[in-house]
Parts: C-alpha cells; structure tokens; sequence
C-alpha cells in the first residue's frame, strides 16, 4: 500500500486527530526504517515505518493498539509524506536554477567558432551593410559616431533598393517591410540627430531623409497609407526633439530660423515637411513655450505683411486659426488681407 493509499484510506476524523500529535526525531535509519516519537497526552510511543520507495511495507507502534494503522501511525506516515514533498520541491528548484537557458542554434555556432573566421566573415558583412557597420561602431566603439546626410541619404536608398529593387509598383507588404527596415537601419542616425538637435546638422539630416523618401514615394506606385503615417510621426518626433531643448535662447533661435525658412524662399521652393514641421512644433510644445512661438510668428507675419505669400492652403488655415485662438489676429490682419 503507497503512502496516498494509506492516507486515503483513514476517515477525515482521524487524520485530523494525527495532525495534533507531534512527531518528533524523524530519521531514516541504515536499514531503510523511518523511527520517530509521537506525543499522545501525557505519552510518547515509539512507530517504526519500512518503506519501499512510497509503499509501505511494514508498520509498527508501541501503543499495542490492534489494527493496521492507529492515529500515532496516521502522524508518522504524515510527517514522512511531507518531508517527501520537501525534498521534491527543493529538488526541482535546484534543478530550475541550475538549469541553463537553452542556446539557440546560432548561440552554438558562435560559441563554436574560431575567432578569426568570425572577424572575417564580420568584415565581409560591413563592406556590404554598412548600417550594421555603423551599428556594431555605435555599439561597441568607444569614440563619438557622427553621420552625414551623404550617408543617410546612401542608407535610405540601400535600404529601398534592397526591397523594391526597380520594380514600378509595390504592394503594401512591401511599402512596410521597407518602413521597417528604415527604422532598424536609422535608429543610430535617430541618436545622433536628437543629440545635436540645436546644431545645423540635425535639420540637414531631416530634409534629407525626407526628400529621399518622397523621391521614392513618386517614383513607385503604391497604395498604402503607412508611408504617409511614417512620414507624419517622423516629423513630429522632430518636432518634439525640438521642443525639448532646455536652453531657451537656443529653442527660440532653431524656430525663428524654421519659421524664416518658410518665408523667405520662394513659396515654390518650400517642402511639405517645413511646412508640417513648423506646424508640429506649435502643436507639441509647452504652453508657455507656445506663447512663445506666437511672439515668433506675430513678429514675422507683421515683417513680411508687404508681400503677398502663396502659402498651401492648409498652413494659411493654420496661421489664421494659431492668430484667432492667441488674439492677435487684429494685430496681424494686414499680413491676410494682402
């Protein structure tokens, strides 16, 4: 009979009985016998249990009492069953500790390999990827990583070209995968650019990207929105780039020359995203950094009110609805009504 068997085996009555004796000095002799004293009142009795594995093969109490298992029994099997699921628990927590994460097949090989195969099969990746190259420098390199929009510009197109190849037409599986990868291969130019955000480079690398990106968009025909919605997030975050330099002689310095841009080039010549930017950078900024903004654009639009501007239709919507909530519309009307 196992140790289950017998538990099982006693009423709920008696089991809850033997749950109130203490079982004291239980050891496992040489021979296999489990000998322990049970406190009964005013006694203690002497049980003796032979097991074999789990199962029972011989019990005894010196209570005489003449039945197959008596409470002091009932106690003893108890107490052996407990520490077994002890010793099971601390067994299996050994082994989860000591158990090793498993490797996966690419972990073994480089474990496995030799050190100079890996350096040079490394080197032939870089000649061919050159993002990775910038990413294994930013990684591990200890000297400053700077970029060029020449490089970006290089990136972008390795990168759409590695997808669409020459192709005319692109699904919209393959406008995503694109995007994707773009993410991967830009998150270092991202860094740096964020880093140097007050600095001419960082917009330089912007437009950049930017017009690489829209050159792509009207040379293949596609059908999906997530180009768009790329675009849109990208200059945001930008924006919020912006918007988040502390020094505010320097804040006001990068959107003066943003707002400038806008006006002082030929409406012809100015890109939908200087558009979209100068527009985000009001939208995400601080509210005092907001009323800000509107001095900025109040000064502007009162220096050019002269001259007529062909401004898209939208950003003239924008700088209405910007003077009419922040009551300088008066102010600025002429600048409209030219």
């Amino acid at each position: 009979m196992t140790i289950q068997e017998f538990l099982k085996k006693q009423s709920r009555q008696d089991l809850s009985k033997s749950k109130k004796f203490p079982v004291r000095e239980l050891e496992l002799d040489p021979k296999g016998k489990y000998i322990a004293f049970v406190d009964d009142a005013e006694h203690s009795f002497d049980v003796s249990i032979v097991l074999d594995g789990e199962v029972i093969i011989v019990s005894d109490c010196d209570c005489h009492v003449q039945e197959d298992s008596c409470l002091h029994k009932i106690a003893v099997v108890m107490a052996i069953k407990n520490k077994f699921t002890e010793q099971k628990r601390l067994t299996k927590s050994k082994q989860t500790k000591g158990r090793k994460a498993k490797l996966t097949e690419s972990d073994e090989l480089l474990l496995q390999m030799d050190k100079d195969v890996l350096v040079h099969w490394l080197k032939e990746v870089f000649k061919k990827n050159k993002p990775f190259e910038k990413q294994f420098l930013l990684t591990f390199g200890k000297k400053e990583i700077s970029y060029t929009p020449e490089q970006v510009k290089e990136t972008t197109e390795q990168v759409i070209a590695s997808v669409a190849g020459k192709r005319k037409t692109l699904e919209a599986v393959k406008i995503k995968k694109i995007l994707d990868l773009l993410t991967i291969a830009l998150e270092p130019v991202e860094t740096f650019v964020v880093a140097n955000i007050n600095k001419p480079i960082a917009y330089k690398i912007f437009s950049t990207f930017l017009d690489t990106l829209y050159a792509f968009d009207h040379r293949v025909s596609h059908y999906s929105k997530k180009l768009g919605v790329y675009v849109d997030e990208y200059i945001e975050r930008f924006a919020l780039s912006i918007n988040n330099i502390q020094d505010d002689k320097q804040w006001r310095h990068i959107v003066e020359i943003q707002l400038h841009r806008l006006f002082e080039l030929p409406y012809l010549t100015n890109k939908e995203y200087d558009y979209m930017l100068v527009q985000y950078i009001y939208l995400t900024a601080s509210h005092q950094r907001m009323n800000q903004y509107v001095d900025l654009l109040k000064e502007i639009l009162l220096a050019k009110s002269s001259k007529r501007y062909l401004f898209r239709n939208d950003f003239t919507q924008f700088l209405l609805k910007v003077s009419a909530k922040h009551n300088i519309y008066q102010d600025v009307r002429v600048f409209f009504d030219n």
